[in-house]
């Protein structure tokens, strides 16, 4: 046996798989804790997509350059749920349709932007609380049973027209009610009613 098998003997075992327990998560790294009671520590690798916990039983390989690696986890007794972590960010992507479909979905983040052509929303009920809301669009519309707005104060800016359709128009004013125009024009088929203590014309 000449020097480069003995060489190549060296590299193979020492890149076979192994298995192990995590018996610890410090600093330095994971320690895992082997069959025959020894330990080592080992750091998760770049391909492990999700974190390893206590008690995992996980597969990790040695490399001679970097050190050992966990590879991927093989069991979890624990029923916590899975996390995925990478430093440098996440990107998906795929040119077919990509779905989500779990029992709750939670989202926390600092920024979230939202590209698309078509945008669906289909819901029982939508419940929205925030700071500061806009809205630009060209075209509006919007169907409803029941509208009910609770504001403190209310400002419309209206450059054109405005124009209300209605079968009763109902307006309970607490004080003033002011109406300011270059023309006014009232028009009623049957009575036109006006009750004040003072009515002043003119």
């Amino acid at each position: 046996m000449n020097v480069s098998q003995i060489a190549h003997i060296n590299q193979s075992s020492s890149q076979q798989l192994e298995n192990g327990w995590v018996q610890d998560i410090t600093a330095n790294g994971y320690v895992i804790r082997l069959s025959n009671h020894s330990t080592l520590i080992a750091q998760k690798s770049f391909g492990c997509t999700v974190v390893p916990e206590k008690d995992d039983l996980v597969m990790f390989t040695r490399t001679q350059e970097a050190g050992i690696f966990i590879l991927n986890i093989l069991q979890r007794k624990s029923e916590s749920p899975a996390t995925m972590s990478f430093s440098n960010g996440l990107e998906l992507q795929s040119n077919e349709a990509l779905t989500l479909r779990s029992s709750s979905l939670n989202l926390e983040n600092l920024e979230t932007s939202l590209l698309t052509q078509n945008y669906n929303v289909h819901s029982n009920k939508v419940n929205v609380v925030t700071e500061d809301a806009r809205l630009q669009s060209r075209n509006i519309e919007s169907t409803a049973d029941r509208l009910i707005l609770k504001l403190k104060d209310s400002f419309k800016i209206i450059e054109r027209l405005e124009q209300v359709s209605a079968r009763d128009v109902i307006q309970n004013i607490k004080n003033a009610f002011l109406q300011r125009s270059r023309q006014v024009d009232i028009s009623a088929k049957s009575d036109v009613k006006i009750n004040g203590e003072r009515i002043h014309m003119g």
